[in-house]
């Protein structure tokens, strides 16, 4: 760490109690913020997005399959569900329903490449 960035950052915090007095306070700016509600995505508006997105760019083949598990596999079990709220451990779950209950290894690998990548 060099000087000169120690120096900015003491100029920086030098100033913030001018702020106060000038009306300008840097806490409540930080609550305000905090306090701006956030638009909680589902995993099926996920899901879109990523097509939406990401589609275009990639080759024929890649998006068919990709579709096609996000389709097949991933959206009726997970559906509806807040995409924040979803655990690792469910979705190691889901993989081995895929590969243990119907001995489909492969497809389970596809699954949490295609998790993965969204």
């Amino acid at each position: 760490m060099n000087w000169r960035s120690l120096n900015r950052g003491f100029r920086s915090r030098a100033t913030e109690p001018d702020k106060v007095t000038n009306g300008n306070n840097p806490q409540t700016v930080k609550d305000k913020l905090k306090a701006t509600p956030v638009r909680v995505l589902s995993f099926s508006d996920l899901c879109e997005r990523f097509i939406k997105r990401l589609f275009p760019t990639l080759r024929k083949k890649t998006s068919i399959e990709y579709e096609r598990v996000i389709n097949k596999e991933l959206i009726p079990v997970l559906d509806k569900r807040p995409a924040e709220s979803i655990t690792r451990k469910e979705i190691i779950d889901l993989l081995d329903s895929i590969a243990i209950d119907r001995c489909a290894l492969t497809l389970s690998n596809r699954v949490l490449a295609t998790f993965k990548y969204l």
